[in-house]
Formats: C-alpha cells, sequence, structure tokens
C-alpha cells in the first residue's frame, strides 16, 4: 500500500510539473509575442494571403471551400491554409492584430506540443523543456510567427506534431484506428504546407530513438515493443504515398499556379553548392542570431574549394555522429532530423531568388535543440557543473535569447521597418531600396521616397521603372523639368509603356501651362 501511494505521488507530483512547465512555455510566448497585436499588415504576401485576396474576405463560404481545395493561386497549393485566413478574416476583418494573434496562438500550441510529445517520447521532463523553450523563443522563428503569411508554417507544424503524438501512441499499442487518425494529421498537415513531406523517415527515426522499436527486447526500455523492420517499413508505405502526391500537387502548381517560374534562373551546380553551404549558415543563424532578415540574397559566385568543403564537412560531421552516437542514439536522430526535414526547402530545386529564409528552420531547428539539451546533460553531469549550467547557463541563454526574439519581432511592424532591417543587414539589394521608395511614397515622405530612390538608381541607372517612380517623386513637388527627364529615360529603355507615356506628356502640358511652378527646390540627400 506504501508503494502505492508513494507512485501516486510520484506521478501527481510529475503531472503538475508538467502543468506548471506546459503553462510557463504558454505565457513566455504569449508575452513574448504580444507586441503583434497591434503590428500592421506587411505589403509583402500579406495581400495575396489576406487583405488583397477576394475569396478570402468572403470569410468562410461553400464557394471559398471549393476554392481552397482546388486552387494554385500563389503557386501553392495549401487549403488549410486558405480556410484559415477566410476564418481570420470572418472573425477580424481587417484588423491585423487578429491575424497576427491566430498565428501567435499556433505557435504557443506547437510549442507545449512539441514538450508534451518529447516528454512522452523520451520520459525525461527537463531536456524536454529546454528544447521546447528553444524552439517557442528563438529568433529564427520570429518570421514563421510574426508574419501573416507564414500563417502556414506554424498550422502545418501544428498538425505535424499532432501526427507524431499520436504516432507515440499508436508505437506503444498498435490498432488500426489510431494508424488512421496519425495519417489523418499528417494529410491535415500536408494540406496546410508541404514541408512534412519527409514525414516518413522522420517517423523512422522516432522508431530508431527514443522508442527503440528497431532494437532487441532487451534493449527497447519502456517505450515500445521492438517491431520487425519489414513491420516498420511497410506502416510508412501509406506516409510516402501522400508525401509523394503532396510534393507532386507542390511542383505542378509552382510551374503553373501563377508564381515565377524562376527555376531556370539556376542551374544545378549552384542550386546545390547553396544547399550544402545552406546547411551551415542554418547552423551559424541557430547559434548566433543577430543578423536575422526576411531575405538573404542568393551569393554570386561559389567558390569550388568552399563548396567541397562544406559537401566534405557534411559528411565528416554525419560519420563522427554515427561513429559517437552509437550510444548516445539522441544525437544521431536530432542531427538526422535536422538534415532530413531541410530537404524540402534547402534549394536542391530552386524556387525563389532568396539563398535561405528564416522560416525554413521552423521544424528542422528541433533536431539541433534536442542535441544542445541532451549534450548539455551528457557532458555536464558532474552535481556542481550541471547546478552551474542548469540554474545559471541556461536561464541566462534564455533570457538572452527572449530578448533577441523580441527585437527581431520590432521588424515587424511595418512593411518599412522589415525592408529597412533587411537593407540593414544585405545593403545594396536594389529591389528592396525600389520597394522602400514606394513605401515611402506611398505614405507622402517624399524626402525618404527620393532618398532610397536615388540608392537604387545608382546600382541600376538603366532600369525604366526606377526612372519613373523618381519621375513620379519629382513630379509630386513640382519638379517639372526633373520628373520630364526621368520619364525620358524611363521611356529610352521601354518606349512601348503607355503609363509612362501619359505621364511625360501631362509634365510637359504642366510645363507649358502658365500656372506652373519655377524648379526652385530639389527632395534633402
Amino acid at each position: 500500500m506504501d508503494k502505492h501511494q508513494s507512485t501516486d505521488k510520484q506521478l501527481l507530483s510529475k503531472f503538475s510539473t508538467t502543468f506548471i512547465l506546459s503553462a510557463l512555455l504558454l505565457v513566455s510566448i504569449w508575452v513574448l509575442y504580444w507586441p503583434v497585436h497591434s503590428y500592421h499588415f506587411i505589403t509583402f504576401d500579406d495581400g495575396p494571403y489576406v487583405y488583397a485576396n477576394d475569396h478570402v474576405k468572403q470569410g468562410l463560404t461553400l464557394n471559398g471551400l471549393k476554392w481552397a481545395l482546388t486552387t494554385g493561386f500563389n503557386a501553392n497549393w495549401h487549403p488549410l491554409t486558405w480556410l484559415s485566413h477566410m476564418l481570420d478574416y470572418q472573425l477580424y476583418g481587417m484588423w491585423p492584430g487578429g491575424h497576427h494573434l491566430t498565428n501567435v496562438f499556433f505557435h504557443s500550441c506547437n510549442t507545449v506540443l512539441l514538450f508534451l510529445v518529447l516528454l512522452t517520447a523520451t520520459g525525461t521532463l527537463w531536456k524536454s523543456f529546454l528544447v521546447a523553450a528553444l524552439f517557442g523563443l528563438h529568433p529564427a522563428h520570429v518570421e514563421s510567427v510574426a508574419w501573416i503569411s507564414e500563417r502556414k508554417d506554424v498550422l502545418s507544424t501544428f498538425f505535424g506534431l499532432a501526427a507524431i503524438m499520436l504516432y507515440l501512441r499508436y508505437a506503444r499499442l498498435p490498432n488500426l484506428r489510431k494508424y488512421i487518425l496519425v495519417i489523418f494529421s499528417f494529410i491535415l498537415s500536408l494540406m496546410a504546407k508541404p514541408t512534412l513531406v519527409t514525414l516518413p523517415l522522420l517517423l523512422l527515426l522516432l522508431d530508431y530513438w527514443p522508442l527503440n522499436r528497431l532494437l532487441p527486447s532487451s534493449h527497447s526500455g519502456n517505450n515500445a515493443a521492438p517491431v520487425p523492420l519489414k513491420t516498420i517499413i511497410l506502416e510508412k508505405v501509406p506516409f510516402l504515398f501522400f508525401s509523394i502526391i503532396s510534393s507532386i500537387i507542390t511542383l505542378i502548381v509552382q510551374l503553373t499556379g501563377g508564381g515565377k517560374p524562376v527555376y531556370s534562373q539556376f542551374n544545378i551546380f549552384t542550386n546545390f553548392a547553396n544547399a550544402f553551404l545552406s546547411y551551415f549558415r542554418y547552423l551559424y543563424v541557430t547559434f548566433w542570431p543577430f543578423k536575422l532578415s526576411l531575405f538573404y540574397p542568393f551569393p554570386k559566385s561559389f567558390p569550388p574549394l568552399l563548396v567541397s568543403a562544406a559537401i566534405v564537412g557534411l559528411i565528416l560531421l554525419s560519420y563522427l555522429v554515427i561513429r559517437f552516437g552509437t550510444h548516445r542514439r539522441w544525437l544521431i536522430f536530432g542531427w538526422f532530423w535536422y538534415l532530413v526535414s531541410l530537404i524540402p526547402v534547402i534549394g536542391f530545386v530552386k524556387v525563389g531568388e532568396q539563398a535561405i529564409a528564416d522560416r525554413y528552420t521552423y521544424i528542422p531547428l528541433i533536431g539541433i535543440f534536442l542535441v544542445v539539451a541532451w549534450a548539455t546533460d551528457t557532458f555536464f553531469s558532474g552535481k556542481k557543473i550541471q547546478r552551474l549550467v542548469t540554474y545559471i547557463v541556461i536561464p541566462i541563454i534564455l533570457i538572452e535569447t527572449f530578448f533577441l526574439a523580441r527585437l527581431q519581432i520590432s521588424y515587424w511592424k511595418y512593411t518599412i521597418t522589415v525592408f529597412e532591417r533587411v537593407i540593414s543587414v544585405h545593403p545594396g539589394l536594389v529591389w528592396v531600396y525600389h520597394k522602400l521608395a514606394r513605401e515611402y511614397f506611398f505614405i507622402h515622405n517624399v524626402d525618404k521616397a527620393y532618398h532610397y530612390e536615388k540608392y537604387a538608381l545608382m546600382y541600376e541607372p538603366n532600369s525604366p521603372d526606377l526612372h519613373t517612380d523618381m519621375g513620379n517623386i519629382f513630379n509630386r513637388i513640382g519638379q517639372l523639368d526633373s520628373a520630364e527627364s526621368h520619364y525620358r529615360e524611363a521611356l529610352q529603355f521601354n518606349p512601348s509603356d503607355e503609363k509612362v507615356t501619359q505621364l511625360f506628356e501631362m509634365v510637359r502640358k504642366k510645363k507649358t501651362s502658365a500656372y506652373s511652378l519655377p524648379d526652385t527646390s530639389r527632395p534633402k540627400n
């Protein structure tokens, strides 16, 4: 009887601690991201996804459901994401804060769900908590949460983690109902964003560790009974089937669904070179998250020696992980989770002009955080050093991570703050200067518009669009000679542009009018 009472007390204590830590994670996430409730839409994808999308602005309707299931709009097939935006619009209308808070809601759920998944799978409380805390607070994940258009990240991950949690239950006591629920959650994840097409491989990693289903019964522990390899492989066939279907649909809509056909802009060598280098760039971002931005330009060149070093480095690191991970299987699990889950977004098939993106780390960094947490516990096992790490070092790291993330969140308040951050990290991006000039022109800050347009023209003096916009700036402040000159330059490079022709003629008529003013001032530099 005493033994039973002792066991009950231990279970109650563990449940209480789990509840408190889950609540702490939730509170931390909401405190961290609360400022976004006053943030605005970003004029970079938020338009097509929300405020300029007539289907979304109708709210949840049968026509909207049909459109979401069949459209390849914006070069993506993610009906669940469209439906979530429709529901948000029905609830919040044009209040961007509500749309932001939905992202925060899913991110907070993902953080707690990750904690519970790891706790259920490994039985280790504090290491699971540390992984979840790093996941929830890391600055690299700000883009997926603070950008309304990245609803697909947090939504897909929610259903992906739910699928993993259901898989843990299935692995311990298999039955058809549990298995179908895992597949259903996986399908929902793919319908939000096809990032987790690698889930069949990730489930195999879970079978290896921490479930230990691939080991003899004497080593299997308490997580799950050992299962023949053939059975484990056959279990993954339906998942693989849906991954293939999702990948085919994604490829089709990205080629034909209204997105830019950017594949031809890059060759196989540059794609693969960038992919191998990106594995290390993402690791750098993980441990030194001080220069994060919305956009990372594609390198102009790839020195063969550097690319070779990246390939050799990945192979060598993977060998060392396997070599020393025999008795530390968490090391193999974490490293290969990182490698495998990055495959869909690493750039072997190039879509877009960015080299890397913070949003692509949302799922992969779970593996790195797990390695950090388990390595900390393994290599600082002495009582004194463990207390120092547990009670001083780790809290300091988490607090620093919190404030770095808060700083990163602040850049997402307006479109202008987002792109001024990009320019501060990556100066010389003409399209960003041009976008900032247009944003400032829209809010009637002509001095700032001129400032950024001038920089853009320094880099691309033969761009008709830049000359047109510069002409518009001078036209607005009445400097008609300068406006005429820039419109003329634009027409030189693009003579068939009817809109610019009309602007040019309009300025000339103004100049001949008796009411035209002399050109006496210039915008401030």
